[in-house]
């Protein structure tokens, strides 16, 4: 029936999100883990040859910026500081985007959501710099 094949898409659709899902926090886990074993993130011609690290495959979703601030306040939020870069990989809802920060390679990677209209996709000019410091 045509409900039943909505619902079993539906279902499917809601797998392969939380795969994804699933998978990223994976990467990012394994990333930190083994980030000391490999030397800016490449492995030497002798060993085996290493996935692409988790933080260089964040060049693959397009960056904005957040213009305010944004303090995460339920679990699967994603906080950031005005003027962090936020590498979007949902845009799928008009208010809630899907985003990861770096906040640096001695800090793990944080995805979560949050307000689409906290970010922009140009970065702030040399005086908004300024001002977010």
């Amino acid at each position: 029936s045509k409900t039943k094949n909505t619902e079993s898409e539906t279902e499917s659709e809601s797998d392969s999100a939380a795969a994804a899902a699933a998978d990223i926090r994976r990467r990012s886990l394994s990333a930190a883990s083994s980030s000391a074993d490999t030397s800016n993130g490449r492995s030497d011609a002798s060993g085996p040859r290493e996935p692409l690290p988790i933080r260089d495959s964040l060049r693959q979703y397009p960056v904005f910026y957040a213009k305010f601030t944004f303090s995460s306040r339920e679990t699967g939020e994603l906080g950031f500081r005005a003027g962090e870069r936020v590498f979007v990989i949902d845009q799928s809802d008009e208010i809630w985007w899907m985003g990861i920060v770096d906040h640096g390679a001695d800090q793990p990677l944080e995805q979560g959501v949050f307000p689409a209209t906290y970010v922009s996709d140009t970065p702030p000019k040399s005086t908004e710099w300024a001002e977010l410091m």
